[in-house]
């Protein structure tokens, strides 16, 4: 189903700026234990600061919403969840988006309330050259008081909804993919933190 619209990924700037800082933070600290020569606090240090180098990762750089002609994305922390336009039965931008399919709510951890007094100039800062569509896109309204993913989601699929292009869903519609790799990280780091403080 392709009517026109573009593939378009949002992902706050911010965020990202805050996940490399922490990140390097946390790079620094490795490196100034590393030069200390201390092999027991270096093994003491590297699990907590890596798992909160993995997480200011998961949590900050990879959320990010996916909208393309057939379907969107949004991708969380620990988790992906496709949805097919069709199978979209409402969407939420007011205070931030929160798509209902299948009988579920699925927020995006990527598309925090924008404010209701955010400009455009701020939105473009946050999301880069994406925002400019949402100038066609209710920016007074919609992308002013919420989330500018929640409104250009919004109105992809009520345009799509209002012309009679849904159709009817084929396939499941929703899928959810598990970061099982990010997961497995995460719990690895915990574990080895924990070891880290209790046997060094």
């Amino acid at each position: 189903m392709d009517f026109g619209y573009r593939t378009v990924l949002l992902r706050p700037r911010a965020s990202q700026a805050l996940a490399a800082l922490v990140i390097a933070i946390c790079a620094v600290g490795v490196g100034g234990f590393a030069l200390r020569d201390d092999l027991p606090s270096l093994v003491r240090a590297v699990p907590p600061l890596g798992l909160v180098a993995v997480g200011a990762w998961a949590l900050f750089w990879r959320p990010s919403v996916l909208l393309e002609p057939a379907r969107l994305r949004l991708v969380n922390p620990l988790r992906t969840v496709t949805i097919t336009w069709p199978a979209v039965e409402d969407i939420e931008d007011r205070w931030n988006l929160v798509v209902t399919a299948g009988g579920r709510r699925h927020g995006a951890w990527a598309a925090p309330r924008t404010g209701a007094i955010a400009s455009g100039r701020a939105r473009r800062a946050a999301y880069g050259r994406a925002a400019d569509a949402a100038s066609g896109a209710r920016a007074g309204t919609d992308a002013a008081q919420g989330s500018l993913a929640g409104a250009l989601a919004a109105r992809q699929w009520r345009e799509y909804r209002d012309r009679g292009l849904l159709g009817a869903v084929e396939g499941e519609g929703v899928t959810t993919r598990w970061h099982t790799r990010t997961i497995a990280a995460l719990l690895l780091l915990a574990v080895a933190s924990a070891l880290a403080v209790v046997l060094l």
